[in-house]
C-alpha cells in the first residue's frame, strides 16, 4: 500500500510538470488529479487502485462480478459489498466507462445535491475581459 501511494505521489509530481508545460493536457490531467485524490482518501484496495490507475476497465468489471457474487454467497455483508461496489461503480464511471441501468440507479442513490457532477468549465466558451 505504501509503494502506491508513494507512486501516486510521484505520478501527481509528473501531473503538476506537464500542467506547467502543455496548456491542452490541463483539462484531463486536472480531472485524472481529482480522480487520483479521491481513490487515496477512501479505503480503495491497492489491487482495485492499481487497476484504476492502470485504467483497466475489465479488471474491474471483473472485481464487480466477483463481489456481487461473494455478497450472494452470503460470504460479505450488505455493507461490504455496498461500499465496495460504489467505489468500483465511481472508478468506471470516472474512466468514461459505460455504466449499466443498476449501476447508474446506484449512482444516484448515494449522490446528494452536493455531490452532483456538474458541467465541466470547458464545456463552454469564456472570453477573457479585455
Amino acid at each position: 500500500m505504501q509503494e502506491t501511494i508513494e507512486q501516486l505521489k510521484e505520478f501527481e509530481i509528473s501531473l503538476h510538470k506537464m500542467v506547467a508545460g502543455n496548456i491542452s493536457l490541463v483539462d484531463h490531467i486536472g480531472s485524472v488529479q481529482l480522480a487520483i485524490q479521491s481513490a487515496i482518501r477512501t479505503s480503495t484496495s491497492p489491487e482495485v487502485l492499481n487497476m484504476f490507475l492502470k485504467k483497466e476497465n475489465g479488471a474491474l468489471r471483473s472485481r464487480l462480478s466477483s463481489l456481487e457474487s461473494d455478497f450472494r454467497l452470503g460470504r460479505i455483508s450488505i455493507d461490504a459489498y455496498n461500499s465496495q461496489a460504489l467505489e468500483i461503480i465511481k472508478m468506471l464511471d470516472k474512466l468514461k466507462e459505460p455504466l449499466s441501468p443498476n449501476e447508474q440507479e446506484m449512482l444516484r442513490k448515494v449522490c446528494s445535491p452536493c455531490n452532483l457532477r456538474l458541467t465541466p468549465v470547458s464545456n463552454y466558451n469564456f472570453h477573457p475581459r479585455e
